[in-house]
């Protein structure tokens, strides 16, 4: 008997809380061979849609948007598959988040007093007074948050963090 390989599936599924048995589906589904599938649920909710796309739904479709559906099935069928509007919104606002917390996770206690001061334009000098830690000291922080972020000084590793969304 030949093995069933279809190049899309969407999946229709029913998501109810709190264990979401068509997730279970989706990922009993991935797991043999990785296949282009398309969720199509009417739950928003946030994690659910996070948890489809980490374990391999290449899309997820509000079924209230039942228009997109041939759209999206020629998309994934060419690989040129697109996120939906319904879940794309959702997508930044983890990715921003995510890359956040990297940074934080990233840098010491020590290194995050020192970009925050440098993100309000202090100097070494003011640095090392208001922190009351030697020139050294500040030096040492900075020459670790440049190899940790980037840049060439500290302004521009400050400028690089500000802008990968370091509060």
């Amino acid at each position: 008997m030949a093995e069933w390989r279809p190049d899309v599936i969407l999946l229709n599924v029913s998501l109810i809380p709190p264990l979401y048995p068509g997730l279970d589906l989706a990922m009993e589904l991935l797991e043999p061979r990785p296949t282009k599938m398309i969720l199509l649920t009417s739950l928003e909710e946030r994690e659910v849609i996070l948890d489809a796309f980490t374990i391999g739904v290449l899309n997820v479709v509000d079924k209230t948007n039942y228009r997109d559906i041939p759209a999206a099935v020629r998309e994934a069928h060419h690989d040129r598959a697109s996120i939906h509007p319904d879940a794309a919104g959702l997508l930044r606002e983890e990715v921003r988040r995510l890359r956040q917390l990297e940074l934080h996770c990233l840098l010491t206690p020590a290194e995050k007093q020192v970009l925050n001061l440098l993100l309000q334009d202090y100097t070494k000098k003011q640095i090392a007074e208001a922190l009351k830690i030697t020139m050294n000291t500040v030096k040492f922080h900075l020459r670790s948050l440049i190899r940790k972020v980037g840049g060439r000084t500290g302004k521009e590793a400050a400028e690089i963090a500000k802008r990968r969304g370091y509060k």
